[in-house]
């Protein structure tokens, strides 16, 4: 496929009409996915950036926010949020 299909033709290839396309890209952000973004990212902000979308959904479900795991994770992709990673190099392990 080209890297720029005419909506038409991708319209009839995934059988869905293209005023559905129109809709879409005219759509405004939900307010409550922005609000849930910006807590995400003041939870991520205070672990250090090392949290995960499981540590995220538990300290959300600690506020009372009832959220699952992979919703966070889009969120989180969705907003550019990216984790840090620590590694403990002083270990040498049994190899």
């Amino acid at each position: 496929m080209r890297e720029h299909e005419s909506v038409k033709t991708l319209s009839e290839l995934f059988n869905v009409a293209s005023s559905c396309y129109y809709e879409f890209k005219q759509r405004k952000p939900d307010a409550n996915c922005i609000r849930l973004a910006s807590q995400i990212e003041e939870l991520l902000n205070m672990s250090r950036p090392s949290a995960g979308s499981r540590a995220l959904v538990s300290m959300l479900t600690a506020e009372g926010i009832k959220i699952g795991r992979y919703t966070v994770r889009q969120i989180m992709r969705e907003a550019g949020s990216k984790r840090t990673y620590l590694v403990n190099t002083s270990w040498s392990g049994l190899y």
